[in-house]
């Protein structure tokens, strides 16, 4: 079993990257929103779906009032797009663009207001692209009939699609997670070695932080100001104030010699961890957080001391990853 002391030192900085992350992961939304990076990849993922270079079919779709109607858009600047899309509006909404493609038909030339599945095939029939095109006929083919089975089709093709754009959309995420990471841990001097060092050395900041991992709660977001200023009021070797290598250089201030692996070396390595550690995310750091903090009680006799209550910086907000 771990020290009593050595666990709390851990579950401390635990609690550190718990913050940091939510830190990251709010600039990384301040970003995504900055650039409407949801609704651009959201756009990308339909057009190359339908071949827009080829069909035109995104451009048409985008216009149908089912999309125009989606609550969910993105906040930048110029037109909103939507950041989501429900299968279901994509497929009614593609449906009766093709629909309305169609062919008029002696029996009713020019007539558009009722759609049909062969009024759908027909205006699928024209799509130039050869993939597209056989994708949809291939979706409204084996309905065998079946409007709302040709609509479910389309859907399953949406969706299908959409998990690749997802699983895109998380991997260029999580660049930005890193690049952030980098920002954080570099522009705050967040050395993972000297924070360690400061929480063995200072009894009152260690029980304050482990206090704040008792009554912490889940990450949920919160504004990267709020997040700053609770880092800041931890009272943590963060900052560049004392110069290189920052804060942690202010515990010596009557030793100004130069010494290789603490102004050199040690805060290269703390500053890797902390960026490794900050880029796993706040939705992880939270997990190890509750098993420590389980870790902890289950060592204590019931009714002994430790850290509960006093609820403080980290119990608040944190950001998601």
């Amino acid at each position: 079993m771990l020290g009593s002391e050595t666990l709390d030192v851990a579950i401390g900085l635990v609690m550190v990257y718990v913050l940091l992350s939510g830190l990251s992961s709010g600039l990384r939304d301040v970003v995504a929103n900055l650039f409407d990076h949801r609704a651009q990849h959201l756009e990308a993922g339909i057009k190359s779906l339908l071949r827009d270079g080829a069909t035109g079919l995104a451009r048409e779709l985008y216009a149908h009032p089912l999309i125009q109607d989606v609550p969910e858009r993105g906040a930048g600047g110029g037109e909103q797009k939507p950041i989501h899309i429900p299968s279901r509006s994509f497929a009614l909404a593609l449906v009766d663009t093709l629909g309305r493609k169609a062919p008029a038909t002696d029996a009713s030339p020019g007539d558009r207001s009722v759609l049909t599945l062969a009024s759908i095939r027909a205006g699928a029939a024209k799509i130039e692209d050869d993939a597209v095109r056989r994708a949809v006929l291939t979706a409204i083919d084996m309905a065998q009939g079946d409007l709302d089975r040709a609509l479910g089709n389309v859907e399953s093709w949406f969706d299908s699609a959409m998990d690749r754009v997802s699983a895109w959309y998380k991997r260029q995420s999580q660049k930005i997670v890193i690049a952030a990471a980098v920002l954080v841990t570099l522009g705050l001097n967040v050395n993972t070695l000297a924070v360690i060092e400061q929480l063995s050395k200072d009894d009152a900041l260690r029980t304050q932080l482990v206090a704040d991992a008792v009554d912490a709660t889940a990450p949920e977001g919160g504004d990267v100001r709020d997040q700053y200023e609770q880092l800041q009021a931890l009272g943590l070797p963060l900052g560049w104030t004392a110069g290189w290598p920052g804060a942690q250089r202010a515990m010596r201030p009557d030793d100004d010699e130069f010494r290789l692996w603490e102004d050199a070396f040690q805060p290269a390595l703390g500053w890797l961890i902390t960026i490794f550690a900050v880029s796993l995310g706040a939705p992880f750091w939270f997990d190890v957080l509750g098993g420590m903090v389980r870790l902890r009680a289950g060592a204590r006799p019931a009714g002994g001391g430790g850290g509960g209550g006093g609820g403080g910086s980290a119990g608040r907000s944190q950001g998601t990853a």
